[in-house]
């Protein structure tokens, strides 16, 4: 679900911190197995939770203004 938030173009806003928190899951991927115990995994989806929350804000604010939500996004600069 994370991954499909980045072609959101009302998430533009929060797409850094999206990426930082793909790159974040990512790096968890490679943890040994006793790393991956001692996980606070309810702590991690708390977070990614935050950024999904946030994205379905800044869509609905744009549903709410009218404007018809576009899916995948052209590079910017700056981004």
């Amino acid at each position: 679900m994370l991954c499909g938030t980045l072609s959101l173009q009302p998430a533009h806003p929060i797409h850094g911190a999206i990426r930082s928190m793909l790159d974040e899951t990512e790096q968890l991927t490679h943890l040994s197995p006793d790393s991956l115990m001692e996980l606070d995994v309810a702590k991690h989806r708390e977070k990614v939770n935050m950024l999904l929350l946030k994205t379905s804000e800044f869509v609905r604010a744009e549903v709410r203004k009218g404007q018809k939500v576009q899916f995948g996004m052209k590079e910017q600069k700056g981004d």
